[in-house]
């Protein structure tokens, strides 16, 4: 109960989905030459934006912080990494300015690079999450 007190208060930053884990698994179903098939482990990947790394929960793989640019989309819209962050709009268009990041999309729908979103968080609200 302590738990849901603390989200509904915004007292610990939210989770964001990165995406499946990418990372090739073999499972128990051989191909016609008898050789074990791999399929993506397909785990899906949340983080805090403090973390520093994170571990899949299907396979194991521990996904530090340089390799997140690798899961999921790289690009997001104000929009939605507002809600995510708990930021509002106009902050994360001064970090963008600030630290320069990465764009993409078009004049109406300006997309940022998430990877530098999370550093820029990090940065200015502290690398731990609030227990």
């Amino acid at each position: 109960m302590l738990d849901a007190l603390r989200t509904a208060a915004r007292a610990r930053p939210p989770v964001l989905r990165l995406g499946p884990c990418p990372v090739p698994v073999a499972i128990d179903v051989t191909d016609q030459h008898g050789r074990p098939l791999r399929v993506e482990c397909g785990a899906p990947l949340r983080v805090r934006p403090g973390d520093e790394s994170i571990r899949c929960p299907g396979c194991g793989t521990e996904w530090t912080r340089s390799k997140w640019h690798q899961l999921g989309d790289e690009w997001v819209d104000f929009a939605t990494l507002a809600e995510q962050l708990g930021v509002p709009v106009g902050t994360l268009h001064y970090w963008r300015h600030v630290d320069e990041w990465r764009t993409a999309g078009t004049r109406s729908r300006r997309l940022v690079s998430r990877v530098d979103a999370l550093t820029s968080y990090a940065r200015r609200r502290g690398n731990k999450p609030a227990a």
